[in-house]
């Protein structure tokens, strides 16, 4: 899993935050009595307020995530929604909060016509919006940000070629352009959390990229020279490449199963 900014042993929060017993995960509570808080943001209910373990269960299975979000959330029309987590993570009998994860990006870069739904300039202002607002809040002085990006979309292979041509270039379709447009807004999240760094405390978490190196791997194509060749990435729809293997999507564009194995958190434990 590729991470971009402050490297994770640096987090003393987080790593003092979970440590292990007999192998097993042992919390550690505020001097209330309170849990600390990890923000999984945005969910189904984007108030959502996770302690450590629910977190990390809830991002190791982060096809859940994405199939329960309601399908308008873009990092546009959710400000409102962060606003007042905000508010309910920064009132007086809050416990502290270490980390939000920022997991937006997919329905921003899906296309309607020619443009994006949040055009990507407009998106880059609304993370940095959510970043800087956690890092200037006096009380969440604690707190870490991971920026997740978006994934992939997974478009099935061509049908075989009936010799009878097509005056459509395949780069053209509405499937490939929206692809790209997901790995656009992916490496703008790494370049984000990248810039970031200085902080200490914002990291990235490339999901587009470890979801496409698992399947560059399963086809055998991890580390060639052309392996990321946009022509060729896995479930770019062109006849030079191949879908993801069963078990990623339900469909072309929902996450299924097969990133419930991914090491998505291992660093915290």
């Amino acid at each position: 899993m590729e991470l971009s900014g402050v490297d994770p042993g640096l987090w003393p929060a987080l790593g003092k935050h979970v440590s292990r017993q007999g192998g097993n995960r042992k919390r550690r509570y505020h001097a209330d009595g309170s849990e600390p808080l990890y923000i999984v943001f945005p969910y189904a209910n984007p108030l959502r307020q996770a302690t450590p373990g629910k977190a990390l269960h809830e991002l190791r299975h982060m096809h859940h995530l994405q199939t329960d979000l309601p399908s308008s959330y873009t990092s546009q029309n959710i400000k409102r929604e962060f606003d007042d987590l905000l508010a309910r993570v920064t009132s007086p009998r809050a416990p502290p909060t270490l980390l939000f994860t920022i997991f937006l990006g997919a329905n921003d870069a899906c296309l309607i016509g020619d443009s994006e739904y949040v055009p990507l300039p407009k998106f880059e202002e609304n993370i940095r919006g959510f970043v800087d607002t956690i890092l200037n809040r006096n009380e969440l002085v604690r707190a870490n940000v991971m920026l997740i990006t978006p994934p992939p979309i997974n478009i099935p292979d061509p049908l075989p070629d009936d010799g009878q041509g097509s005056s459509q270039d395949p780069k053209l379709d509405r499937g490939y352009r929206t692809y790209l447009s997901k790995k656009k807004y992916a490496d703008k999240i790494m370049q984000i959390a990248a810039e970031y760094e200085h902080t200490g405390r914002v990291i990235g978490l490339n999901y587009w990229k470890a979801l496409v190196d698992a399947a560059l791997k399963e086809q055998g194509r991890l580390g060639q020279e052309d392996s990321y060749d946009e022509e060729r990435l896995p479930g770019c729809g062109l006849s030079g490449a191949k879908a993801f293997g069963k078990g990623y999507f339900t469909d072309g564009l929902h996450l299924n199963t097969v990133v419930c194995g991914m090491p998505i958190l291992r660093y915290l434990g």
